[in-house]
């Protein structure tokens, strides 16, 4: 549940889904959402639930994968599986699942609770995910909580050759030496889209919110759809009439500030005394 919270924190505008996988067949808890409350509530029932059975990987694939098929080329595609078993109960050809998630371009990593599996190790090297086992609570934890960052974007020829190709394209460089994407196909696949977005004014008053119309709610605050009119209670969120994406510009940032790194701090030496040169514009 907390990583939950603090992966919406620090990717507001991203969307989360829940799989299950028990008594060797996949099911999907949770489709695609941006509402960590929903989340929040299938993961703390799961919790109070034995599991039973063994896991399928390859009918977790073949249910998930095809759930990517709709999200833009812009965005991270990546499943997290949390393993907790020592097999995996698979119906046919895990290498040929494999496969297909790499096609699609599905980083699938694993966090697990038991030995490490050599198909596990194979399925997370193939698709440019991560494998660790899970000493602890706490090693748990941090190993769960390093997920939360976007990873980066790889180059046509890394999803093709995992084990020879860079990371980006060597077509160019900068004049200080750092590779930056050429202008071959992988370069223009990254190449920046406009992405339709709406930026909702808050309302006041009565009204009926269109992201709950099953439930008739009715609320005294909201967000207005500056496309159509609707309101909807909670930022970011998608308008549940014209499909617009709806956030702040608080939003926006947050998930902007991913692709900026620090700058590397500068040694400063002391002056006599032990008194710095400069003052810290923090304190």
């Amino acid at each position: 549940v907390g990583f939950i919270a603090e992966f919406f924190d620090q990717n507001p505008l991203s969307q989360v889904g829940l799989l299950v996988t028990r008594d060797a067949k996949a099911e999907l808890e949770v489709p695609w959402t941006t509402t960590p409350a929903a989340l929040e509530e299938a993961a703390e029932k799961l919790y109070l639930h034995a599991g039973s059975g063994s896991p399928s990987l390859e009918n977790v694939l073949r249910l998930g994968v095809p759930l990517f098929e709709d999200i833009p080329p812009y965005a991270s595609r990546e499943m997290l599986v949390l393993l907790n078993s020592l097999q995996t109960c698979d119906p046919g050809n895990l290498m040929g699942v494999i496969e297909m998630a790499a096609s699609v371009r599905v980083r699938c990593s694993f966090v697990s609770f038991g030995a490490e599996l050599s198909v596990v190790r194979r399925l997370a090297t193939r698709t440019h995910g991560s494998y660790a086992v899970a000493l602890n609570e706490a090693h748990y934890r941090n190993l769960l909580f390093t997920h939360i960052s976007p990873p980066p974007a790889l180059s046509e020829q890394a999803w093709a050759n995992p084990d020879s190709a860079p990371l980006w394209d060597e077509g160019s460089k900068h004049e200080n030496g750092v590779s930056s994407p050429s202008s071959s196909s992988a370069a223009r696949e990254r190449a920046a889209e406009l992405i339709p977005m709406g930026f909702p004014a808050p309302l006041t008053g009565m009204g009926l919110c269109a992201c709950h119309l099953n439930e008739t709610r009715v609320t005294d605050h909201g967000f207005g759809c500056p496309q159509c009119g609707a309101r909807v209670c909670r930022l970011p969120s998608s308008c549940a009439v014209c499909g617009l994406l709806l956030a702040s510009a608080v939003d926006l940032a947050s998930t902007y500030h991913h692709l900026f790194r620090l700058a590397a701090f500068t040694p400063v030496a002391e002056q006599d005394g032990g008194v710095p040169p400069t003052a810290c514009f923090g304190c």
